[in-house]
């Protein structure tokens, strides 16, 4: 009999309530002539989306469509009913999937142009463009009963390795056959994955986190899940690593104090330490780096929201991406190198000149961290996730986005519309 959740908002008294079917929102009409969806969680609720539902603010019922896509709004001067599309898609996107909640999740893309992303514990969904259910469901991968924080398949996308959070363990998918191809043993928690160009070769960086001093360890494995080479790293943490695109290496960044990150590459074959590069500081996110597909440049995310792109060969910084205003927690180049999109923890996706460093395009839209991206192999899509439970694909191609826009429109300009945005006298012919 006590009060679970208050839910506060509405400007004036709230005239009705309606539970959606899953029981998951709960949209409610007030006297103020908005409608609000909300979020309900046993912890608390949370506005979703505000409709401005009435013009004449003679207050506002509201009800959920059956299958809780629509919100059906009615004022009380009988001005209009309305419907409103309250599915997860947004204007600028191709798509938005469902994903796990209130964890970081990872996405990835499948040559196919199909899009991989955490479903389930410990599981993955495969979807397609333009479809409203996965293709198949991937896993469950070894470790604890958590979404998955990695998501990565090889580059003939043959094989996909799958990590829960808080995993001691990766496990290693075979898509042609649906089944599980093997697992590893890590003496740590997995901080990160990365299969070698040849897509037989995975990478498994770990840490013990609570001993003194650090125990970490980069496990290479062959097709079959044989150990094939220990490379360690103790001594420092490991943010994040990756192979190099041609495979000779793997580049380790870490955090050997706090405000000072440092970027370490290893031989692939040898396990030797090769170099090191110091970047005093800044602190290095885990797992925010990134190749282009030459090798030439590396991008490292910083717990200041800046990404720091490197030349390898040199050692040297060439150019401080900023824009995001609070930490990059992913980081990863178009395909053409052209192109650096950074997800950060105020919930953006900004995208920068790989070149320049001039900020080109801001994405909103998640509402929290931004946990992973991945473009497409075109590169025209991205896809992004976050905790917030959804997976979303964003078109960057101007044509795409016109396209999105005239299957979405319902009406046309009025004409002082046409004379603001378009500078013509009349839109009518």
């Amino acid at each position: 009999g006590k009060p679970v959740i208050e839910l506060l908002g509405h400007s004036g008294t709230a005239i009705s309530v309606d539970w959606s079917p899953d029981s998951k929102r709960l949209v409610s009409g007030g006297s103020d002539g908005t409608a609000k969806v909300w979020q309900i969680r046993e912890h608390g609720g949370r506005d979703l989306i505000s409709i401005s539902a009435t013009e004449t603010r003679s207050g506002s019922v509201a009800a959920f469509s059956p299958d809780g896509t629509h919100v059906i709004t009615g004022d009380g001067a009988i001005t209009a009913v309305k419907i409103w599309d309250v599915s997860v898609s947004g204007d600028a996107e191709w798509a938005a999937f469902p994903t796990e909640e209130l964890s970081p999740v990872a996405v990835a893309y499948l040559p196919d142009g199909r899009v991989v992303g955490a479903r389930g514990m410990r599981s993955a969904a495969i979807w397609k463009i333009g479809s409203d259910r996965p293709d198949e469901i991937i896993g469950p991968a070894e470790g604890p009963k958590e979404p998955l924080i990695m998501i990565l398949p090889n580059p003939e996308a043959t094989k996909m390795a799958l990590v829960p959070n808080f995993a001691n363990s990766a496990t290693v998918w075979d898509l042609a056959k649906g089944e599980e191809s093997f697992h590893t043993r890590e003496p740590g928690e997995v901080v990160d994955v990365d299969w070698g160009p040849d897509g037989e070769t995975l990478a498994v960086a770990s840490l013990v986190f609570d001993s003194n001093p650090i125990i970490a360890a980069i496990n290479l494995y062959g097709p079959s899940g044989e150990k094939v080479r220990t490379i360690d790293h103790s001594g420092r943490d490991i943010a994040g690593m990756q192979f190099t695109p041609d495979g000779s290496s793997l580049v380790v960044t870490s955090n050997v104090r706090p405000g000072h990150s440092e970027i370490t590459l290893w031989d692939a074959a040898t396990g030797e330490k090769l170099r090191t590069f110091d970047d005093p500081g800044v602190q290095a996110i885990s797992g925010a780096l990134g190749f282009d597909a030459t090798g030439k440049r590396l991008a490292v995310g910083n717990s200041d929201g800046s990404i720091q792109l490197w030349d390898v060969a040199s050692g040297s910084k060439t150019i401080r991406l900023v824009g995001l205003a609070g930490p990059a927690a992913v980081v990863t180049f178009s395909p053409d190198g052209n192109t650096v999109a950074a997800g950060g923890e105020d919930s953006t996706i900004r995208l920068f000149d790989a070149h320049t460093g001039r900020e080109k395009l801001v994405l909103r839209g998640h509402r929290y961290v931004v946990s992973g991206v991945a473009f497409s192999p075109d590169g025209t899509k991205l896809a992004s996730s976050s905790p917030d439970g959804i997976i979303r694909v964003w078109a960057l191609e101007l044509e795409d986005l016109l396209r999105i826009a005239d299957e979405n429109l319902t009406r046309g300009f009025t004409d002082d519309e046409c004379r603001q945005y378009l500078h013509q006298e009349s839109c009518s012919a």
